[in-house]
């Protein structure tokens, strides 16, 4: 067989077996085919061929590879440069791979140019600036300079992925942002706890470098963890130091510095600051919980918070609203604020004792919205309702109220109590079917004669 190049034939050569590009298996036989080259070097510094580099007199490093970039490192002298090169010749003779020297570079440290020239012409490579990229990472370049550990820092990485996650949540733009109504920190927080438990990349981060900390307690014999502690220290009398860091565990402190992997570490990081259960973690909890649509969940999820777009929170957010527009729609008669609006109005006070005569509840005390919502799942909880239809009804009031509110000062529409009251039945009609194969066919006739067999 030969290969067509630029139009001529190259020399013939027979099939044989092999991997075609692409096999999931190639990755594999490269590795198997690339450790032989570690091999040979090693087998070098075994025999007094190539002496490698020494780190305090601790550890050596001789040869560095991940995929298919490769570091040699060794001392500048010729005897080590003619090493190098029996090396690489012996790796072609043996693989059939061809190493592509004019590809390769040489680097020198503390070298004179003069050596580092000819090093260069004798194994026919190029020279390389002693400041590189070494798979991404800059080697050689001043520490005191920001801009060097920028690859290295995950903190700015996380804060550009964070801004790209918040911007879509809440609906933003590159040229128009809109508001984020809830903290990146409330956010992040687990579902239970007032969160809508969106991954903090911080925190990951955390958990995922603690896994190291877990590889340096199970005495683990890598160069990684060789080359650090024969930089900056290691165990000393059952204590782990790291030199000039001024890193110390010992103790509790150290179980569970060692103790937690990737998962385990991400939940601590999560569970510690959050403390024991409130209240409100109860209420969250049954939101989430709900066989309701998500968009309701997400409205409740914000009610409780009390950052819903009412015009008192407008307010505080520094838009401005004269006297008569930051008052009650419903009452005109107080400043619209979430608990008033939903629960102490005296107009809505009014269609919650029409939706409480409907369901048999006898009568409430609450007026504060979590209070409130679990008040009323405690009627939810007598009648054996399903615990994910528990405040189908209180949240289907509240979805209506603030709909006709929108509806009032956006579309200027007329609004009354009545048709308020129906659109709630209506619509808690339509919910007690959301994910209920067993009820699917049920009318809305039936659900509002007895609307409590219908969601258990």
């Amino acid at each position: 067989m030969s290969v067509m190049v630029n139009g001529s034939p190259t020399k013939e050569f027979g099939v044989k077996k092999g991997l075609r590009q692409g096999n999931p298996l190639s990755p594999f036989l490269f590795v198997l085919v690339a450790e032989a080259l570690a091999r040979l070097v090693r087998k070098s510094s075994e025999i007094g061929e190539f002496e490698n580099f020494e780190i305090n007199r601790r550890c050596g490093v001789d040869i560095l590879q991940f995929a298919d970039d490769t570091l040699l490192v060794g001392k500048g002298s010729w005897k080590h440069v003619k090493a190098l090169k029996i090396v690489l010749r012996s790796f072609e003779l043996v693989s059939g791979l061809g190493i592509n020297f004019h590809k390769s570079k040489l680097i020198g440290i503390n070298v004179s140019p003069l050596f580092l020239d000819a090093a260069a012409y004798y194994l026919s490579c190029k020279i390389e600036s002693s400041n590189f990229l070494f798979l991404g990472i800059p080697i050689g370049s001043n520490p005191r300079k920001e801009a060097t550990w920028s690859p290295l820092m995950p903190t700015k990485v996380a804060k550009v992925v964070t801004t790209i996650q918040s911007n879509f949540l809440w609906g933003g733009e590159e040229e128009k942002k809109k508001i984020h109504w809830v903290g990146w920190k409330g956010v992040t927080r687990p579902q239970e706890k007032g969160g809508l438990g969106i991954k903090n990349i911080g925190d990951f981060n955390l958990a995922l470098l603690n896994k190291w900390r877990w590889r340096i307690a199970q005495g683990n014999k890598s160069m990684w963890l060789e080359v650090s502690v024969a930089v900056m220290g290691g165990w000393l009398e059952g204590v782990w130091k790291w030199g000039d860091l001024g890193i110390s565990v010992v103790g509790r402190d150290a179980d569970f510095f060692f103790s937690f992997g990737v998962e385990g570490s991400f939940r601590e990081f999560r569970r510690i600051p959050f403390g024991p259960p409130a209240k409100g973690d109860v209420a969250f909890n049954l939101i989430w919980k709900a066989d309701i649509p998500f968009k309701i969940k997400a409205f409740g999820w914000r009610l409780f918070l009390n950052r819903l777009p009412t015009k008192d929170v407008l307010m505080y957010r520094g838009i401005n609203l004269n006297h008569a527009n930051s008052m009650c729609i419903f009452c005109n008669s107080h400043v619209e604020e979430a608990d008033h609006l939903f629960s102490k109005c005296f107009v809505i006070k009014l269609v919650w004792k029409e939706i409480a005569m409907w369901v048999g509840f006898l009568g409430w005390s609450e007026e504060e919205c979590i209070p409130f919502f679990l008040e009323w799942h405690s009627l939810s909880r007598v009648n054996k309702v399903k615990s994910g239809k528990l405040g189908v009804f209180w949240l289907a009031t509240t979805w209506i109220i603030w709909l006709t509110r929108n509806a009032f000062c956006f579309r200027n529409e007329v609004w009354n109590i009545n048709n308020m009251v129906w659109s709630i039945k209506f619509l808690a009609w339509r919910w007690s079917t959301f994910g209920n194969i067993t009820y699917s066919n049920c009318s809305f006739y039936d659900f509002y004669k007895d609307p409590w067999s219908y969601l258990k």
